[in-house]
């Protein structure tokens, strides 16, 4: 019983156990850092470079929790955009943002958020129900309404995104709501690292491996930060 007991440790246990170390801790095939995006500046002071961060909010979540940049504050955060209704792309770019939740939820230092472009429909009560509907993490992905043009300027002057209603087409729901299929990677400065299309599997694998690069310099500045 014993040596059947070693040899299942042997074959299973510590492959999976270095595959998980290395996964998480040497995951960085390239040493090149991810740029950052967005408008750069120069303080008169230091000189050193100022870079485009996420400005300040407060918008409602889901979970009815009043959402502010405080709560991505020393985190890796992953935005995308979307509407409830929207029959097309939607459905895949809530797929791939569920396959992070499945790669990441247990880790503190990663959060997932859903902007609706859409918010005149999409109250907390119907988010609520697409949340549960698509067995959504609460503690771990939240999704968020407000007002409309509030929504629409912090998506463009923040996430560099722009997002519209199309009066144009009132026959379509598909089209009445113009948004990116981009997913947006923030650091844990508020600054855009990364933008993927959430609606291809090769970009999602790039998404994930950036994470993790992300994460590995996250965690030790944070380990430098205590010792």
């Amino acid at each position: 019983m014993y040596r059947k007991l070693l040899a299942w440790t042997i074959v299973v246990i510590v492959p999976l156990s270095f595959y998980i170390f290395f996964k998480y801790f040497f995951h960085n095939p390239t040493s090149d850092p991810l740029p950052i995006y967005g408008h750069k500046d120069i303080s008169p002071t230091t000189q050193d470079t100022i870079y485009h961060q996420l400005p300040d909010f407060q918008l409602i979540a889901h979970h009815k929790d009043t959402i502010n940049k405080l709560y991505f504050a020393n985190k890796l955060h992953i935005a995308n955009f979307f509407f409830t209704r929207c029959p097309g792309m939607c459905p895949i770019l809530t797929k791939s943002m569920l396959r992070l939740q499945k790669e990441f939820q247990m880790d503190t230092l990663i959060k997932l958020v859903s902007y609706t472009v859409d918010p005149e429909h999409d109250s907390v009560p119907i988010l609520r129900k697409f949340a549960y509907k698509n067995k959504i993490n609460d503690s771990f992905w939240s999704i968020i309404t407000g007002e409309k043009q509030q929504l629409y300027e912090f998506y463009k002057n923040g996430y560099l995104i722009n997002a519209l209603e199309n009066k144009d087409d009132t026959t379509n729901i598909e089209n009445q709501f113009i948004h990116t299929e981009k997913l947006v990677l923030i650091d844990d400065q508020f600054r855009i690292r990364g933008f993927y299309d959430g609606t291809n599997e090769q970009s999602i694998k790039i998404l994930i491996n950036d994470i993790l690069r992300l994460r590995i310099e996250l965690r030790k500045k944070q380990r430098k930060f205590t010792s």
